[in-house]
């Protein structure tokens, strides 16, 4: 299991979490603030598959919510894939339960029989060569995502995002076209269901 993810259990919800008082006291507009700013931190030095700071993605993706808590979810989706930031960071940041097990339901897991130990540089490749066979499977995946409506989304507006092709600089690539294809594929999935 991903080493970030191995203490998911704790982050399994009752109905009590949904209204939980937490130590910390924010607004939502708090909330949301402290989590672009530990979004901006946390992916200062990453680009893109287009050769954009991925930043710019996930405010797009944060900005197609409709609810802080979508907002919030948006913009952290690629926190625990892409930096070394875990879910207890984002608890011990005063980010709510609820909106914590949405981004790990997000959250694309390594397979059991691969490396929990890979660097993020080699998880990222992985991701950018679209190596399916290194994550969980789809249907796995996507499961976990149709069961969480903040989770779910935030994905389809990540899709979307990832759809766009007017994000590639010069004319799309065949590797961008079978990406794109993949993207709206899953992106057809989830939004028949929905």
């Amino acid at each position: 299991m991903n080493k970030k993810l191995s203490n998911v259990e704790q982050f399994e919800l009752t109905k009590d979490d949904y209204s939980e008082e937490t130590k910390f006291t924010y607004t939502d507009a708090e909330l949301l603030a402290l989590a672009i700013e530990f979004a901006v931190v946390n992916h200062s030095r990453e680009v893109g598959i287009n050769g954009e700071p991925r930043i710019l993605h996930i405010l797009r993706v944060m900005s197609k919510q409709k609810t802080y808590d979508e907002m919030i979810v948006g913009v952290l989706h690629e926190m625990l894939q892409y930096t070394c930031a875990q879910a207890d960071d984002l608890r011990e940041a005063g980010i709510n339960k609820y909106i914590v097990k949405a981004v790990i339901d997000i959250t694309r897991r390594i397979r059991d029989d691969k490396n929990e130990n890979d660097s993020y540089e080699i998880i990222t490749e992985h991701v950018k060569n679209m190596d399916l066979d290194y994550f969980e499977s789809d249907d796995v995946y996507y499961n976990r995502i149709k069961k969480n409506p903040l989770a779910l989304s935030v994905k389809i507006a990540d899709l979307e995002d990832n759809m766009d092709l007017n994000r590639i600089v010069g004319t799309p690539t065949e590797k961008d076209l079978e990406r794109t294809a993949y993207y709206k594929k899953q992106w057809e999935m989830l939004t028949s269901e929905k």
